[in-house]
């Protein structure tokens, strides 16, 4: 399990993550990520596709609130791979 830590951001500022899904494996495998609740604030690029043997894909998370003040202090939103 990874976790993205975003730091305090303020409204209308964005912040971007990037995860790496790495195949050392000799079959190709797809993936789709799914997510949980306060996800509309979080983008995902690319929320799914193929991981080729032995490559990797690089993911952006980016998590941009807009126009509400949301605390997550103790709370977590979960994206499942």
């Amino acid at each position: 399990m990874t976790l993205l830590n975003f730091e305090d951001i303020f409204i209308n500022e964005k912040r971007v993550k990037k995860l790496t899904i790495e195949n050392k494996g000799d079959f190709n495998f797809d993936y789709s990520i799914k997510r949980s609740t306060h996800v509309n604030l979080i983008n995902i690029k690319p929320e799914n596709g193929t991981v080729r043997k032995h490559e990797k894909v690089v993911v952006e998370v980016t998590f941009a609130p807009s126009n509400i003040e949301h605390k997550f202090k103790g709370k977590a939103s979960r994206l499942s791979l």
